[in-house]
């Protein structure tokens, strides 16, 4: 399915991204839609993944991308057919746990280190300033407008 704000953060964080090849399906982080501003953590995971310009885009506009937009920016590694998710999801993780957990794990660990150590330093910081801002009038009509939205049959 789609994988709005901290759906995408989810699947950012996976070691391999892949994404049913559906129209109706989209990822991203859209949180400026909503009037909310995305966490920096959010922000450095993405740019880990996809890299600066990218990820400066996607967070000023809020985009939701399909899934072939997806792979073209490097959000998901591949597309494959619905019925098959399942089936391809299992023979890529046979694959990644071919290799030795411990160089596996270390070198994930390497790749994320310094958003991981920002986010911990930051987290009292961080919850605050997020506690502060979600309280705002503005901002809890625009989430209740949005939620609202959900709740509208599709077209």
């Amino acid at each position: 399915g789609s994988s709005p704000a901290g759906g995408c953060l989810m699947a950012m964080c996976c070691d391999y991204r892949l994404m049913a090849d559906n129209p109706k399906y989209s990822i991203g982080l859209n949180e400026t839609k909503l009037g909310i501003v995305a966490p920096f953590w959010f922000r450095d995971t993405m740019m880990g993944v996809v890299g600066t310009r990218v990820t400066e885009r996607s967070l000023q506009l809020g985009l939701m991308y399909s899934p072939a937009e997806a792979v073209h920016v490097g959000l998901v590694d591949r597309t494959v057919p619905e019925e098959t998710v399942f089936e391809e999801a299992r023979t890529e993780m046979a694959r990644w746990l071919k290799i030795p957990d411990h160089a596996r794990q270390i070198t994930k660990s390497m790749m994320r280190k310094t958003t991981i150590d920002h986010l911990l330093a930051q987290r009292d910081s961080d919850i605050s300033n997020f506690a502060n801002f979600i309280s705002k009038d503005s901002i809890q009509k625009s989430l209740t407008a949005y939620m609202q939205a959900l709740r509208q049959p599709k077209k």
